[in-house]
């Protein structure tokens, strides 16, 4: 029996950053990057559509932080993991 992929999503507004977290996660067997936001803003829209298993959350986003942003997913996913970066 095959398990289910993990799916992550990962919040970090520096695209280096986030474009090399992104392919570390998915390059482990178990792991898949669902989708990778560059801001809050994005965040919010896109990851309650995707219900991630996990979520990696940057504190310090532009114009809304992080700590900001997992208040808000909280109360849409409250049974999601958010890991602080």
């Amino acid at each position: 029996m095959v398990q289910p992929l993990i799916q992550v999503v990962l919040v970090e507004d520096q695209r280096d950053t986030r474009e090399s977290w992104s392919r570390l996660i998915s390059s482990f067997p178990d792991f898949n990057c669902a989708c990778s936001c560059a801001s809050a803003e994005e965040a919010l829209r896109m990851i309650p559509e995707v219900l991630p298993d996990l979520i990696l959350m940057d504190v310090f986003l532009p114009r809304m932080s992080g700590i900001e942003c997992t208040g808000r997913l909280k109360t849409m996913l409250p049974g999601t993991p958010i890991v602080m970066l």
